[in-house]
């Protein structure tokens, strides 16, 4: 039932690729040319050492590295909710990725709620959801490999992590609005994720202003209970206006 593809870590596939990509580098370097391959966490650094007039050389024997990696990367991309990002040279989890492969389980939460949505305004009904999130029981899950539960894993276990709850809360925020803009913000700084959706109808002190556009801060943490009129409580305690963002969109 929860066997799929939460159920590799980072750590496994960062040691592969980088194990064959350090014992390829030794065997493709040569005596004009030679390369060495250091790997931190999820990134890693590629030097070469070469003698007067075979810079060409090393420029292209670490280009092969490199490319056997970004491909290596590519090969596992089926078998894992882990992307790397070519940029940054990091594995980076593909919150979109997991919304869209349970999409049925978040519908029947969303199904259960929006029967009792009637009558209700935009922030009861994101209080209902943010509300039934936060009582699940928090757990760090540093055991796990992959570092977080898919949405069906958390019902099976009753219990997840920050990102856990907050990619299941961005997949019932953009079934309960499909028409507006869904996003997951990574606060790398905090090392903390929370969700956010465009809501121009609710009212600027409660809202955070991106390009042009007010959006409602949600946190799905728990076990606390911070709902909607809170996103100045959380705009402050995750250092929105000045810390680092990364806005994810998400979409069904």
């Amino acid at each position: 039932m929860t066997a799929s593809r939460d159920m590799l870590g980072y750590e496994q596939i960062r040691s592969k690729v980088m194990l064959q990509a350090q014992a390829m580098a030794t065997q493709i370097s040569t005596p004009t040319a030679k390369l060495k391959l250091r790997s931190y966490g999820q990134t890693y650094e590629l030097s070469s050492t070469y003698q007067e007039g075979h810079m060409g050389e090393a420029n292209a024997l670490s280009n092969r590295v490199r490319s056997y990696i970004d491909g290596a990367y590519d090969d596992i991309r089926d078998s894992t909710y882990y992307t790397y990002d070519k940029d940054r040279r990091e594995l980076l989890i593909n919150y979109e990725d997991i919304v869209h492969d349970f999409r049925d389980v978040i519908g029947a939460t969303h199904e259960f709620f929006q029967a009792r949505d009637v009558g209700k305004t935009h922030s009861a009904m994101i209080n209902d959801r943010l509300n039934f999130l936060q009582s699940i029981q928090y757990d760090d899950l540093k055991s796990d490999p992959f570092g977080m539960y898919t949405p069906i894993r958390m019902l099976v276990e009753k219990r997840g992590d920050c990102e856990s709850k907050q990619v299941y809360m961005a997949g019932l925020l953009k079934m309960l609005y499909p028409a507006k803009a869904v996003f997951l913000v990574l606060l790398p700084d905090k090392q903390h994720i929370v969700a956010a959706v465009e809501m121009p109808e609710a009212p600027d002190n409660l809202t955070y202003y991106k390009d042009g556009k007010r959006y409602l801060i949600v946190d799905a943490t728990g076990p606390s209970l911070v709902d909607v009129a809170d996103t100045n409580i959380l705009r402050e305690k995750w250092d929105f206006d000045f810390g680092k963002q990364v806005w994810n969109p998400i979409h069904l």
